[in-house]
């Protein structure tokens, strides 16, 4: 499947994730002293891309054994620094976090519609039509 869909079924992971993460700074923002987060979404998904090739590439060592030294995947967590602090230490600028959001959403409907359309694609195409 990974090569039939590329990169946008990681990227829809990825993405759903960075979604909660942007999310959870949205409810959070009256919260004291609540620090904005973030995903380093270009990070994760080099390391999606990377894990997947290395997957590609496993060796076998014997019969029926395969060695497998893909990375684990980790998230790439980060605090997002204030443009303006509140005074009660709270960093989330809901402007912002909006904005993040909402260009989020639009790179998740991108993959969703690319995985779609290649769905369908290969539907007619086993139908022959």
């Amino acid at each position: 499947m990974d090569s039939i869909f590329g990169i946008h079924a990681d990227a829809l992971l990825l993405l759903e994730k960075r979604a909660q993460v942007l999310a959870t700074n949205l409810v959070n923002s009256d919260t004291p002293n609540y620090k904005a987060k973030d995903l380093d979404f270009n990070k994760m998904l080099a390391n999606k891309i990377k894990s997947h090739a290395m997957n590609q590439s496993m060796s076998t060592t014997k019969a029926g054994e395969m060695q497998m030294d893909a990375p684990e995947e980790t998230n790439i967590l980060v605090e997002r620094q204030a443009l303006q602090p509140s005074a009660d230490g709270n960093t989330v600028d809901e402007q912002r976090e909006e904005s993040l959001y909402t260009q989020n959403a639009m790179q998740y409907l991108a993959s969703l519609n690319f995985i779609s359309n290649k769905a369908k694609m290969l539907t007619l195409a086993m139908k022959g039509e």
